[in-house]
């Protein structure tokens, strides 16, 4: 496979800044007995806005801006994520997909960012965007409430073929300030996997940029984790540049691309996630999508549309009802 230029060293350098200035963004940096950093977002500690859009930085291995924004829904403002890529297959299928399922000595949480290119778990994936990264240091963000123990982190440093010492772990629970920041900060990733699974090249996907609004009412995992995540496929936009192929017809695909096709649209995340038995790997991936999405086709300068922002489900989950 083709190696560019590392995420795991570009998410290096936005560490060191989360680390550094950890007290002041409502984190706690600790070293571990196995020699692994990890910072707690969300467990111990309050977190903030900021450390939740340094962490969507760091999910992105470095490749994408993130920016925190008003954004307008009908007579709304509120906060929201916007985040802007030129690599968005590198920077969300190889980085930010929350695909590894982490599961080591009765530890498990989902896990995201650049050490996914690291551990051979997603072969499968990697090979087809082409993309390896031979860093000796491996950056993981792993959604969940528990601490990993030593021999967690050192299996997770094994599998990504790093020694502990230089494995760094940030800990955010999807309950969290942080954590619906860096929900929200998913935009772009969910929009770029639908398109992928749609049948474009990662070569004909050249940049996106999109808009989420995140809920500030923090609640329970599984309360927070549905609101955060209506607001990004009933409020989330994104809009991507494509060069097409001979035989693809931009139309039909964006067309797919939406939230609204699924056959599930509608329904709360929280619903969703309690009939397929509190699974999120068993829940429609075709919901997965933005709520809003446009493509450009960079050849015939078209842009194509589709989508609608589900304003009823977005106000609930931001709690203006």
């Amino acid at each position: 496979m083709a190696s560019r230029s590392s995420i795991n060293k570009n998410a290096l350098q936005i560490l060191q800044n989360l680390v550094e200035n950890a007290e002041d963004l409502g984190c706690k940096a600790k070293d571990t007995k196995c020699g692994a950093t990890i910072v707690d977002a969300g467990i111990g500690v309050p977190g903030s806005v900021e450390a939740g859009r340094l962490i969507g930085r760091i999910s992105t291995g470095g490749l994408a801006a993130v920016r925190i924004v008003p954004t307008h829904i009908e007579d709304m403002t509120v906060q929201a994520v916007m985040v802007a890529t030129q690599e968005p297959v590198i920077a969300t299928l190889g980085s930010q997909l929350a695909r590894w399922r982490v599961n080591y000595h009765g530890f498990s949480a989902m896990g995201s960012g650049p050490a996914r290119a690291k551990a051979g778990v997603e072969r499968d994936l990697f090979e087809g965007i082409d993309y390896a990264d031979d860093a000796d240091t491996a950056i993981l963000v792993l959604e969940t409430r528990q601490y990993p123990g030593d021999d967690v982190l050192r299996s997770i440093a094994e599998a990504c073929s790093v020694s502990p010492e230089n494995l760094h772990c940030v800990l955010v629970p999807t309950a969290s300030v942080a954590g619906s920041v860096q929900i929200a900060a998913r935009i772009v990733e969910i929009g770029t996997y639908r398109l992928y699974n749609l049948g474009l090249k990662p070569q004909q996907i050249r940049g996106g940029y999109g808009v989420a609004p995140f809920p500030t009412k923090i609640d329970d995992d599984v309360s927070t984790m549905g609101a955060s995540n209506d607001c990004l496929v009933y409020g989330g936009r994104a809009h991507f540049f494509i060069a097409p192929g001979e035989n693809d017809s931009l139309e039909d695909i964006v067309q797919k691309a939406s939230s609204s096709y699924s056959k599930r649209y509608g329904k709360s995340f929280s619903e969703l996630y309690k009939e397929a038995e509190n699974s999120f790997y068993d829940m429609d991936r075709q919901l997965f999508s933005p709520a809003r999405i446009s493509i450009m086709d960079i050849e015939a300068e078209n842009i194509y549309r589709a989508g609608k922002i589900n304003v009823e489900l977005v106000r609930k989950a931001l709690g203006h009802v």
